[in-house]
């Protein structure tokens, strides 16, 4: 008898990227796992693990991390943009008796300014304040 043939292991890689990639992809991008998407599709997990492992899939999930990463970032600026704004708002209201005509509670008053104390920077942490407060109403 002669030699059997020598069996190369079968590669598949994607040559386009049809409905049922892009799903994949979108699944991927959620943090699904091969079993998750597998069973979520109909297809077993080595079909996602050949999907995800295509060359042509790799390059598209690098571009909607990076996409991602970008949305991130933006946020990031969003809230770094918005930190005067909230931070003159906590000022306002922590220096006055008053804002927009409402009484501001002298409670409010004193938790604002312990918040601001304990992320200022500069300044020593304060632990604990003990004493007496006399508060008059005048």
């Amino acid at each position: 008898m002669g030699a059997l043939p020598q069996m190369k292991p079968r590669k598949y890689n994607i040559q386009y990227m049809w409905d049922k990639h892009h799903e994949v992809k979108r699944l991927a991008l959620l943090g699904a796992t091969n079993g998750e998407i597998a069973r979520l599709l109909g297809v077993t997990p080595q079909n996602i693990s050949d999907i995800r492992n295509s060359p042509i899939f790799k390059d598209q999930m690098r571009i909607m991390e990076v996409a991602r990463d970008s949305a991130t970032i933006g946020v990031a600026r969003g809230i770094i943009d918005s930190g005067p704004v909230a931070l003159g708002l906590l000022n306002d209201v922590m220096v006055s008796k008053e804002h927009d005509g409402q009484p501001v509670p002298l409670a409010l008053r004193i938790g604002i300014a312990k918040d601001l104390l304990d992320r200022n920077p500069e300044g020593a942490k304060v632990k604990s304040v003990q004493g007496t407060m006399k508060i008059t109403h005048g």
